[in-house]
């Protein structure tokens, strides 16, 4: 099977493969995606104000399994994806964001270089328009001028240095072969059981979310709205990556994170909560020295 994604290729070769500096860039790049994430739902109003449990919960769901705690492509593609989750939410704000709705398209195409199923994201972008009512051609021309930007540069690289085999790298990878991968094949009985909890927080604060969303202002509920499209976008995107070689939660994760913090931080009685969460962190702990221990005999 072809995977060609020349920015992930080309990190790789620099790191050259140093488990140690693929664990610090992994640490590097998850606190930092968890910290503008919670930065994100902060200044949008999507989340109270000096809290921060968004950051938390993204930076436990990212590492519950000891698979995990290295660099992955799907960091680098989470990072972009926050970013342009920014964009989006800023451009509702604004009566003319040209630069932004470019930007949105841009960051895509570079995500899509380090995994290509993150280009389908642009989907996302798309409905996430039409929520916001932004129904003029111009944006939606500017954002694939976006899109294409980065493509057309490294097109012209690859031309330049005789390369022109790598021009195809998105029609190849689309093309070929798929195969089913059981990517929770590593999976034990407390791995199972983080799973659970997780998707478990995740179906109550949607179902509680869906019930209160009408409550909300209606810039609120859009943004929410955009959320949960990014859900169904993103679970597409995991589902297409099972039968093409991939493991990568991390787009998938934000859009629960910011789904559980939003039930997180509107509980009055935080209990039952405080007990679940000591439970996750101290399943997650375990699980990932346990097996550590394991490997070091």
């Amino acid at each position: 099977m072809i995977r060609i994604e020349p920015g992930w290729q080309l990190l790789r070769n620099l790191l050259r493969n140093d488990p140690n500096i693929y664990f610090i860039l992994h640490v590097i790049l998850v606190l930092t995606s968890g910290i503008f994430l919670n930065y994100t739902l902060e200044k949008f109003e999507l989340i109270t104000k000096n809290t921060l449990v968004p950051a938390l919960l993204y930076v436990l769901f990212c590492s519950h399994n000891p698979e995990l705690l290295i660099l992955q492509a799907g960091n680098v593609t989470s990072v972009l994806l926050i970013i342009v989750l920014y964009l989006l939410f800023d451009i509702y704000l604004r009566e003319e964001a040209y630069d932004k709705v470019f930007y949105s398209g841009f960051f895509i195409a570079i995500a899509s270089f380090f995994d290509y199923t993150s280009s389908l994201l642009l989907v996302f972008v798309l409905v996430s328009f039409i929520v916001f009512r932004l129904y003029k051609w111009r944006e939606w021309l500017i954002l694939f001028f976006g899109f294409i930007t980065p493509i057309f540069l490294v097109s012209v690289y690859y031309f330049l240095t005789d390369q022109v085999d790598k021009i195809r790298f998105f029609w190849e990878a689309f093309n070929s072969e798929p195969g089913l991968i059981n990517i929770f094949s590593t999976y034990g009985f407390t791995d199972y059981f983080i799973l659970a909890i997780i998707l478990g927080l995740f179906l109550i604060a949607a179902f509680k979310l869906i019930l209160t969303l009408n409550d909300k202002l209606i810039s609120i509920r859009k943004r929410y709205w955009s959320v949960f499209w990014l859900l169904i976008v993103s679970f597409a995107i995991f589902i297409f990556e099972i039968f093409n070689g991939s493991n990568n939660f991390g787009v998938l994760i934000i859009g629960i994170c910011i789904v559980t913090s939003y039930f997180i931080y509107t509980l009055k009685k935080t209990i039952w909560m405080e007990l679940t969460m000591l439970i996750l962190v101290l399943s997650i702990l375990f699980n990932n020295y346990y097996s550590l221990f394991l490997a070091s005999l």
